[in-house]
């Protein structure tokens, strides 16, 4: 039910109704409010971009190897000698690639269809090596 005094009345001043003036704050709070939810709603398409690209790097990590000094980041986990070779820009035809150890492990070549299973928590480290000559004779 409306109640009389609810209704806008005209004030005996200047013939605006008394209720203008409420009407008028009542805009200004709701362009505010509009423009608050504008600016709320833009921060949250920026976060959900931001956890979106956390999960999918958690569902494919990133794995991070040398060859050389040249850096090469990749999803795959497991690549084999060639694959490694193939992806070393200026990488010398006919050089063995060497796997360089961890620890106290030693360097080691790697073969071409050796499959080499990426680390996730340390960057592997490859070198080129020329091939061997041991045990040839020097014209």
């Amino acid at each position: 039910m409306i109640n009389e005094q609810d209704l806008p009345r005209e004030d005996d001043r200047d013939g605006s109704f008394v209720g203008e003036e409420k009407a008028l704050e009542n805009l200004k709070r709701a362009e505010t409010e509009i423009k608050e939810a504008a600016e709320l709603e833009e921060l949250g398409r920026a976060n959900l971009r931001i956890a979106e690209k956390e999960l999918e790097a958690a569902r494919h990590p990133v794995f991070i190897f040398y060859v050389g000094k040249e850096k090469f980041e990749t999803h795959c986990a497991v690549l084999t000698g060639a694959e490694i070779k193939a992806g070393a820009k200026d990488f010398p035809q006919g050089y063995g690639l060497e796997l360089e150890g961890h620890g106290e492990e030693p360097d080691r070549l790697v073969r071409d269809d050796e499959k080499i299973h990426m680390d996730p928590h340390c960057a592997m480290r490859f070198t080129a090596v020329p091939p061997a000559t041991f045990g040839s004779v020097a014209p």
